[in-house]
């Protein structure tokens, strides 16, 4: 979430948790795009007026990279020019409210695009998720090896069938059991 008011931050994160979402809130834009390689959320919830960046130029950033061009996006606003609605949809906005929105109504709203998301897109960030807390760990077991061989090294430890890919969806590793 990506909102620069504390208190509406606030009340947002614990109304989307209490609905069973893991929220990660960020008052800056620049953060919260750094935050979107790093975490690759299921979902983008912001604010258009954000200190840092243009909250247009940050959807279009979101949608300019594979690995979150897909993530779909909820704006809240209280830019009420009579072209914000449709550039922030034209620049990569799923949905678009204008404040104030009941809470109820944004919760909705949330709800029906994490329903309408695709199951392989959700996994498949899930799945980018899990790579990149390997990778994690790999680095701390063998900080003298590559990335993908700290990789290899990691899950040919587990004695589960694990298979790795990359961002691209190309063969990064794979445990013994796999075979």
């Amino acid at each position: 979430m990506i909102e620069p008011h504390d208190d509406t931050r606030l009340l947002y994160a614990s109304r989307l948790e209490e609905a069973g979402y893991a929220v990660d809130s960020i008052a800056n834009g620049l953060d919260a795009l750094s935050s979107a390689h790093k975490r690759l959320p299921d979902g983008v919830f912001k604010e258009m007026s954000v200190p840092g960046a243009d909250g247009f130029e940050i959807l279009q950033a979101l949608r300019a990279e594979p690995t979150t061009a897909d993530i779909p996006a909820v704006v809240v606003t209280s830019l009420l020019h009579f072209d914000v609605p449709q550039r922030a949809r034209e620049s990569g906005a799923t949905v678009v409210l204008c404040k104030p929105t009941p809470i109820d109504s944004v919760l909705g709203a949330v709800d029906e695009l994490m329903r309408a998301t695709p199951v392989d897109r959700l996994a498949r960030r899930q799945l980018g998720r899990c790579l990149q807390t390997l990778r994690k760990v790999g680095m701390q077991l063998t900080p003298d090896a590559s990335a993908n061989e700290r990789v290899k090294t990691l899950i040919d430890r587990l004695q589960i069938a694990v298979m790795a890919i990359d961002e691209h969806g190309r063969y990064v590793a794979a445990s013994t059991g796999i075979e």
